[in-house]
């Protein structure tokens, strides 16, 4: 009986040791992971140098390649006329291209010459625009500071005639002009003012006539 009591004294005790061991083990465990954390390698900011960038090498093409890229451009849009291209205040392109008279198989040259027709109309509104960028001329001006004797004029501005909505018609038009004088008077002679028109568009050749007028006034220049 004593025997057996000791036996279970000593079984006992020798799980009360294993115990308090791997308790004491599991707490070493914790305080060492407590004083030193574990650190991903996601979690490692690195300092990365930027690169340097290289400046990009402008590519320079040679005459023949740039005359190769010009003609394709123009062979692709099936282009008729004389094509002319400079840079830096050099032309560095001319040709002619299509015909002029293809019944005649005359073709298009460097010197070929061109009706101007309503291409007139681009270059003026370039030039106005020009002049109101330096501040010499503004869209809002009446037409009457330019040209007073038209009937009307004052309520009409420079802007609705760029987008033909100025109400002006002209009754007739002339059989041959030399000069800008001549279109000026002819103009002043027949145009009409349409009141009751001015915000509505109409396509009406006068307003750009006069615009260019006024440029040559504004510009002192033809």
């Amino acid at each position: 009986m004593k025997a057996k009591v000791w036996g279970t004294i000593l079984a006992l005790a020798a799980v009360l040791g294993l115990g308090g061991g791997l308790a004491w083990w599991f707490n070493g465990q914790t305080q060492q992971t407590k004083a030193e954390p574990k650190v991903s390698s996601s979690s490692v900011v690195r300092k990365v140098k930027p690169k340097r960038k290289v400046p990009a090498k402008k590519r320079k093409l040679a005459p023949a390649a740039t005359t190769r890229q010009i003609d394709a451009v123009l062979q692709a849009n099936r282009f008729v006329g004389t094509a002319l291209v400079v840079h830096h205040n050099q032309t560095i392109y001319q040709q002619g291209w299509g015909y002029a008279d293809a019944a005649n198989r005359q073709k298009n040259h460097v010197n070929s010459v061109y009706q101007l027709a309503s291409i007139q109309k681009s270059f003026t509104a370039g030039l106005l625009m020009k002049l109101v960028g330096e501040n010499k001329v503004a869209l809002s001006d009446p037409l009457s500071k330019y040209y007073p004797q038209i009937a009307g004029s004052n309520q009409i501005t420079l802007r609705e005639m760029l987008d033909m909505k100025s109400g002006l018609v002209l009754t007739a038009f002339p059989n041959s002009i030399r000069t800008e004088q001549q279109m000026i008077k002819f103009i002043l002679n027949n145009v009409v003012s349409q009141p009751a028109k001015i915000g509505r568009w109409h396509y009406s050749p006068v307003n750009f006539m006069l615009l260019a007028g006024i440029i040559q006034k504004v510009s002192g220049e033809s």
